[in-house]
């Protein structure tokens, strides 16, 4: 009990000094890495609260991600409901709305501004039933999962005709592709940039204590205890990196939020941006941490072993 008390004891004694050496030793290059961390985890943040955003955003739209059902024209109404619910309880889709060929002939009419009678002219309505479902995100995300599904729905014997819009589906899968890549192959460059800085700082700081290193091999120290210090400065690194990319990345959001607002007011809509969330800010504070963490401590470990006591 005593040594786990004494080895707490010596960790934040260790956390505590590293803590003051961020502000007392090479101010100017501790700035530094804390920048770097900062801007390689802003831009890939941005970018991956755009894409959410976006996801978002087009969830509500309907035109063009609806697949429509029609069925066959002897299909009576309580079949046609039946078809729906069946649908509906589909786990691939979202929802499912029956217009029956009543309420098709009515909109008919409406759209050209006649009665739905002058339509008919005596005649039976011509028009089908049909049903308008809308697919889930793992059926819009999957070309394969959307033709799956078209293609059961046409095997029913009163469908006959699906139409769906894949075009749409295709440009939405291609822009939230495209950010997925564009974020990973600058988040790649910038985290190579991030690991070199890291490894300068940290092996700066090892040359700048070379004398006490040595000092403290003679008397017997090992190298796991004299790497210590450094592992907290990563970690103290990685923190305060972290916290100004969230800062960063908060006033970018919002103020490109307010400009996007006006080009969408014409278009008489409006965007609201979500910011990360508490979960997805731990997430980012933790993996900050502990890359900042094993960075340091391979970087310390590699320039300590290479000092030797005259």
């Amino acid at each position: 009990m005593g040594s786990l008390v004494s080895l707490i004891r010596r960790n934040i004694k260790d956390i505590h000094y590293v803590y003051n050496t961020l502000v007392s030793v090479n101010f100017m290059g501790t700035l530094l890495a804390i920048a770097v961390i900062a801007l390689t985890l802003t831009i890939p943040s941005i970018f991956y609260v755009f894409l959410q955003n976006f996801k978002e955003s087009t969830s509500d739209l309907t035109i063009g991600r609806n697949i429509t059902v029609y069925l066959k024209s002897d299909v009576d109404s309580a079949v046609a409901f039946q078809i729906k619910d069946d649908l509906e309880s589909d786990v691939r889709i979202k929802s499912a709305e029956l217009i029956t060929k009543d309420e098709g002939l009515k909109s008919f009419a409406a759209s050209l501004g006649i009665n739905e009678n002058d339509v008919l002219s005596n005649s039976e309505n011509p028009l089908p039933h049909a049903v308008v479902i809308l697919p889930s995100e793992d059926v819009e995300s999957s070309t394969e999962n959307l033709e799956l599904l078209v293609k059961e729905i046409k095997n029913n014997r009163y469908v006959d005709l699906v139409r769906v819009d894949r075009d749409w589906f295709k440009k939405i899968n291609s822009v939230t592709d495209a950010m997925r890549y564009i974020t990973v192959v600058i988040a790649s460059i910038l985290l190579f940039s991030l690991i070199l800085t890291l490894v300068n700082t940290v092996s700066n700081r090892v040359l700048l204590h070379r004398n006490e290193i040595e000092v403290m091999k003679l008397v017997g120290a090992t190298d796991g205890y004299i790497i210590g210090p450094y592992v907290y400065l990563g970690m103290w690194l990685g923190v305060l990196g972290c916290f100004v990319s969230w800062w960063l990345g908060t006033i970018v959001i919002f103020t490109t939020e307010r400009y996007l607002n006006h080009i969408a007011e014409v278009y008489g809509a409006h965007i609201i941006f979500r910011g990360m969330n508490f979960h997805e800010l731990m997430i980012m504070f933790a993996v900050s941490t502990v890359m900042c963490m094993i960075v340091s401590f391979i970087s310390a470990k590699s320039s300590i072993n290479g000092i030797r006591p005259q």
